[in-house]
């Protein structure tokens, strides 16, 4: 179990390196970067697609690009980062209301921070709605961690209070 909370701490540390790193890079750069991804999702969704139309067809290129920026880009990568984040806290730390504070303090400062950064970047732009969308991806996953441990402490309380009642 050591060398798990080693890992995470590890990879979260990695995962907000990138995601400021990515919050450095020129306009030009990111648009092309996000194309990629975008073009990917598209062939993807176009092969599941029951009927013959493709979604940039019915939607629009531009409509889809913006949507697979913030799904991914903002609010996916800031979910995955708050998963690590919060597994860090839980293996460091024992009390559950500094944990979880400690694991939104480096999410709103994540999301603040990468913002500012596009926000003084050449051809990017920093928007509150961002990190609006960078929180509801971070708080979404802190939501399902908080609620598999809820349901863990249930179950393990309700084995207690039963071998309790054969004693």
């Amino acid at each position: 179990m050591k060398i798990i909370k080693y890992v995470c701490l590890v990879i979260t540390i990695v995962l907000n390196c990138y995601l400021i790193y990515h919050s450095t890079l020129p306009g030009e750069v990111s648009s092309s970067k996000s194309e990629t991804v975008t073009d990917s999702v598209v062939h993807v969704i176009d092969k599941v697609n029951p009927s013959n139309d493709s979604i940039i067809k019915k939607y629009g290129k531009n409509t889809i690009h913006l949507f697979v920026r913030k799904i991914f880009g903002h609010f996916g990568a800031f979910m995955v980062c708050s998963f690590f984040a919060l597994m860090t806290m839980i293996f460091f730390l024992k009390n559950n209301y500094l944990r979880f504070g400690l694991a939104f303090l480096n999410g709103v400062f994540l999301a603040v921070l990468t913002e500012f950064i596009q926000y003084n970047t050449i051809g990017r732009y920093g928007t509150i709605k961002d990190v609006c969308i960078d929180l509801a991806g971070y708080s979404s996953m802190m939501i399902i961690i908080g609620v598999i441990m809820i349901i863990i402490y249930l179950v393990r309380k309700g084995k207690r209070n039963d071998e309790k009642k054969y004693i």
